[in-house]
């Protein structure tokens, strides 16, 4: 066919397809109708679907102002057949889903019972919302963890604000002397409150020890235990130091030069207007646990090494152990104090803590050894027959025996 012959007919075949009709061009390729001039989708706007991802749907007049048809339209920019619009999953969403937050199957609250506002809940959930922010709520949670105090030490002491009452709910009839029993650490501080037999009454409290331990920063950790545990008649107080006549002489583990010659018991017996006693804390566990025969010793392993030894019963005080050299220049206590598990991890400090009692028993022959302290609790395996691992409650249960006079 010549190329004149061929131009007119694909001229022929061009204007031979017929044109799409006015309608048809416009929704192709022109502006999409306005808000104003939009058809109503069927059943009104309460009736029409949400898109399939309805936490990101946008309302009618947003689609429609980019160019897209605000009818309803399914996950792949179809739309539906019934007039509803589905996910991909296949599940159709109810118009309520809008919002984002709506589960499917869930009823959706009428405007004037959400009181307005996003974010505003239903009638019958404000009582689950108010039970979880409720103030008690809140305080369970809060951590028991005292705001370090001033320096220095205080003038003077000076009494717990407001009456301390004389029972609380927990201390049964017939208790009485209730004894607060407070047992300082080099990591936390802990109070009970025991019957006149010694039992325990409540649960135990734990403050973390503040740094540096002072007496002007462990005074209202102590001041905050009575607090936390009211209705006691006097104090017993184990304290990781050398104690003469409630008078502290040294506390290595807490700070090496605040707490010489501080005098302690006068100090709580200001702060509680009750009377108070103060020995080492390793004698407070031995008092719990011994069983008054004998010689007895007791190991306390925590942030140092204490030592406690009692002869039928009666406790010999402040034999300080643990500052003892035991090898290569080094004391008991920096062979199995705390630092050191620390540093080389619980099975070569067991290897230490073994070395240690290996080292007493042979010289100083104890009926029993008790082996207590934060650190007890590590202690695994088989040990000599005299050697009893314990716990650390001892060290509060013991309090009741510094007023066995």
């Amino acid at each position: 066919m010549a190329p004149r012959e061929r131009s007119a007919a694909t001229s022929t075949n061009r204007n031979s397809r017929p044109r799409p009709a006015p309608a048809a061009r416009r929704a192709k390729g022109a502006r999409a109708p306005t808000p104003e001039n939009e058809p109503p989708a069927p059943g009104g706007d309460e009736a029409r679907p949400a898109k399939g991802r309805a936490a990101k749907a946008r309302p009618a007049e947003g689609r429609a102002a980019k160019g897209r048809p605000a009818q309803a339209r399914s996950a792949k920019g179809r739309p539906a057949q019934d007039g509803s619009t589905k996910a991909r999953s296949g599940k159709a969403r109810p118009a309520e889903a809008r919002s984002g937050k709506a589960h499917p199957g869930s009823a959706r609250v009428p405007a004037a019972a959400r009181g307005g506002g996003r974010g505003a809940r239903a009638p019958e959930l404000e009582g689950v919302a108010a039970a979880v922010a409720s103030p008690s709520a809140k305080r369970r949670r809060r951590a028991l963890v005292r705001a370090p105090g001033p320096e220095g030490i205080r003038p003077e002491a000076q009494p717990l604000a407001g009456p301390t009452p004389s029972a609380p709910p927990h201390v049964p009839a017939g208790a009485r002397p209730v004894t607060l029993t407070i047992d300082i650490g080099g990591t936390g501080i802990k109070g009970l409150l025991l019957d006149q037999r010694g039992g325990p009454l409540g649960e135990r409290v734990r403050i973390l020890t503040p740094k540096p331990a002072v007496p002007a920063r462990v005074l209202p950790v102590i001041e905050e235990i009575c607090q936390k545990l009211p209705g006691f008649d006097r104090v017993s107080v184990g304290f990781p130091g050398v104690v003469q006549d409630n008078t502290i002489k040294t506390a290595p583990n807490l700070h090496a030069t605040k707490w010489a010659g501080f005098a302690l018991g006068e100090a709580i017996e200001g702060l509680t207007g009750k009377p108070a006693r103060v020995i080492n804390d390793a004698g407070v566990q031995g008092y719990g646990v011994v069983e008054g025969r004998g010689v007895e010793m007791v190991i306390t392993f925590g942030t140092g090494m204490g030592c406690a030894l009692f002869l039928d019963g009666r406790y010999v005080p402040n034999l300080e152990l643990g500052h003892h050299p035991l090898r290569d220049g080094k004391t008991y206590e920096d062979l199995v104090g705390d630092a050191e598990l620390k540093r080389l991890g619980e099975r070569r400090w067991l290897t230490h803590v073994r070395e240690v009692v290996e080292q007493i028993l042979p010289i100083w022959n104890p009926r029993l050894l008790y082996l207590g302290g934060g650190n007890a609790r590590l202690i695994r395996g088989k040990l000599p027959p005299n050697v009893r691992v314990v716990e650390n409650v001892a060290g509060l249960l013991g309090g009741i025996a510094l007023w066995h006079d």
